[in-house]
């Protein structure tokens, strides 16, 4: 199942794996706050890797007890890439929040460019 999302959730999506030396694979894992099982509260222990594969990227988000979900995101839609569960999406203003069954993952935008301009 497909949903929609904004451009900018994407690019969040995207980016929340670090960023490659390589164009296509990230080099490392970041990271994210999950609440898993039902979990009320959100802890950092899930990691997050990209992948950009033709027609979009793969994300993998692992569990710290060695479970994992995928998803596929293509343009401005995202999906699970195995599993039935579909994926739903919320834009929170410092954060997209994806929740698959009882799974919530947390992803939050890349920090700006050491010389960035501040707004």
């Amino acid at each position: 199942m497909f949903l929609r999302i904004s451009s900018t959730t994407l690019v969040i999506l995207a980016l929340a794996g670090c960023s490659s030396p390589a164009p296509d694979v990230a080099e490392a894992a970041a990271h994210i706050p999950c609440a898993l099982a039902g979990a009320a509260e959100f802890s950092p222990t899930c990691t997050v890797e990209s992948q950009i594969v033709p027609g979009g990227t793969i994300l993998v988000i692992r569990h710290p007890d060695g479970g994992f979900r995928r998803f596929e995101i293509e343009g401005d839609l995202v999906r699970t890439a195995d599993g039935v569960d579909p994926a739903v999406v919320t834009v929170l203003p410092d954060a997209t929040e994806v929740t698959v069954g009882t799974d919530r993952y947390r992803l939050l935008p890349p920090p700006p460019p050491v010389n960035a301009p501040r707004r």
